[in-house]
């Protein structure tokens, strides 16, 4: 069962701020849960799930069995946040990094004011396939651990590490690292050595970077297009995508 106080805390956690003081957030639907719980069983909080469906993996959650709550689809439709979760929900905890004393990666980004939840996980999700273990994000991004965020990354959330940080900081954490900032007028990308980019900015869906980004960038670069239709600029996850992509495998 899931009694009154279990409800109330899975629907606080939709707030950010109910999100940070609890040190958890939410998932929904089958294979997004699994793969958490395949990923870090450990923060495994709690999962409202049909009978139904834990029948079908209660092999895979035995060792969390009493974490598990059974309810019924109609009561879990009534704590979701997505408009259609089926079957099963799960709280998580947050997950825990390494110091970010040490680079992790040869490709350092910084996303400025990514608003949309599915772009940053997708660009989340990316970085995990390139193996890039950090991303620096500006305080105005969209919160990591929005449910939409959360399905978008899939399990790469537990993998990879969102930094928040000010413009401010990231100059005085990488005072001797020469910046890139990605536009859609910059020269090509491809015409530089791969080994010279090594922080790169990618901005806001409509509105691009700051000023105060562009300001302090050594180089403006693109992803050139090849006889574009109309489309004025990429998706910042696209973009992101290629970007790691070239500097991966050129």
């Amino acid at each position: 069962m899931l009694s009154k106080s279990d409800k109330i805390w899975i629907k606080s956690l939709k707030d950010k701020k109910n999100r940070d003081l609890e040190n958890a957030f939410v998932a929904e639907g089958s294979r997004i849960v699994l793969d958490l719980i395949k990923s870090a069983p450990d923060r495994l909080k709690m999962l409202c799930a049909t009978p139904e469906w834990y029948a079908k993996f209660e092999p895979i959650l035995r060792l969390n069995a009493d974490r598990v709550r059974l309810i019924s689809n109609e009561l879990l439709q009534s704590v979701s946040s997505l408009k259609s979760t089926e079957e099963v929900l799960a709280v998580f905890s947050f997950p825990t990094f390494k110091s970010e004393s040490r680079l992790e990666s040869d490709l350092i980004i910084y996303l400025d004011q990514i608003k949309d939840p599915g772009n940053l996980g997708t660009i989340v999700r990316t970085a995990d396939w390139f193996g890039i273990k950090q991303l620096y994000c500006s305080p105005g991004c969209v919160d990591s651990y929005n449910n939409k965020c959360v399905q978008a990354t899939m399990s790469s959330i537990f993998r990879v590490e969102m930094i928040q940080k000010t413009w401010s900081e990231m100059m005085n954490q990488f005072p001797s690292i020469d910046k890139y900032a990605a536009t859609a007028t910059g020269a090509s990308i491809y015409d530089y050595p791969k080994s010279v980019i090594g922080l790169i900015c990618i901005g806001n869906e409509a509105n691009g970077l700051s000023e105060e980004i562009l300001m302090h960038c050594k180089h403006s670069v693109s992803i050139p297009s090849t006889n574009t239709l109309g489309a004025e600029s990429l998706n910042a996850a696209v973009a992101c995508a290629l970007i790691m992509a070239w500097k991966k495998f050129g």
